[in-house]
């Protein structure tokens, strides 16, 4: 079926027609699935043609599929939430990468970025962005999520941006490629702030990651620097690399940091002034 014919309206009653004694299984399978991969917005459009049509995409299956197919990494993340709330998890990613800083002050558009998550950056229209900067930011995204053929449309700022995004969505993968095929090019400070966002996401096979593969000068200077922002869990795994690497100096800082931590939760609470 061609996607592109799904918007005029008699060609969505044709359709319409084309699948009334069609079993809804099959739709949901063969047809629906298949065109919410390929384009959401015809998907959409679709779900406003009949009231089977919405009925089958309320399906939580087609939702199931949605987010394995544009956000990989909630099954990993959340398990639970896709098993039970597919269609509230794929709102939910989708608002948050909304509201990033790269697309608050641009008209991105849900078609651009699902586009973006993808990798399909050809689908996006040239008249859908503002700038050439919502593009480098759409870029960003794919390479976040994967599509490495992205990395020699960004520059050093938006590589950096998009190892930071991977680390936050815990793609495994993604940051264990920049660190090993791009290694020269993400220095310690910026591995030491993607090991804090990681953290603070709750990804600790990422911050094992960065910890395993970083071992300049400048990621144990800032690793010193990041003892406040990360998480107790990914404390403890800092904690346990530097043990493991004779890094006194973090050790050090990491107990300080846990015996003023410890010294501030016994101290009573003040009371109101009356």
């Amino acid at each position: 079926m061609s996607t592109s014919g799904v918007t005029p309206n008699n060609q969505k009653e044709e359709i319409i027609d084309a699948f009334e004694n069609v079993p809804e299984e099959v739709i949901l399978n063969d047809v629906l699935i298949p065109l919410g991969r390929q384009s959401f917005s015809s998907l959409m459009e679709l779900a406003k043609s009949s009231a089977r049509f919405r009925r089958i995409i309320e399906d939580e299956f087609l939702w199931r599929a949605l987010c394995n197919h544009y956000f990989p990494y909630l099954g990993e993340v959340n398990p639970q939430g896709i098993a039970d709330h597919p269609r509230l998890m794929f709102k939910n990613e989708y608002e948050r990468y909304k509201k990033l800083d790269s697309f608050k002050a641009l008209n991105a558009g849900m078609k651009n970025i699902l586009a973006s998550l993808t990798g399909s950056v050809e689908q996006i229209s040239p008249t859908e962005y503002l700038s050439s900067i919502n593009l480098l930011n759409l870029y960003k995204i794919s390479l976040a999520n994967g599509h490495f053929e992205f990395w020699q449309n960004l520059n050093a700022f938006y590589r950096h941006a998009a190892f930071n995004l991977a680390a936050e969505n815990g793609r495994l993968e993604v940051v264990k490629w920049f660190l090993t095929e791009k290694s020269t090019e993400i220095s310690g400070v910026k591995r030491g702030i993607a090991l804090r966002v990681a953290s603070q996401f709750n990804h600790p096979q990422v911050v094992q990651c960065i910890l395993d593969l970083s071992s300049s000068r400048d990621f144990v200077e800032q690793m010193k620097v990041e003892v406040k922002g990360i998480s107790n869990t990914s404390r403890s795994q800092v904690f346990e690399w530097a043990k493991k690497n004779g890094l006194i100096e973090i050790q050090d800082a990491y107990q300080v940091f846990e015996e003023m931590h410890t010294a501030r939760m016994a101290e009573p609470a003040k009371r109101p002034r009356i």
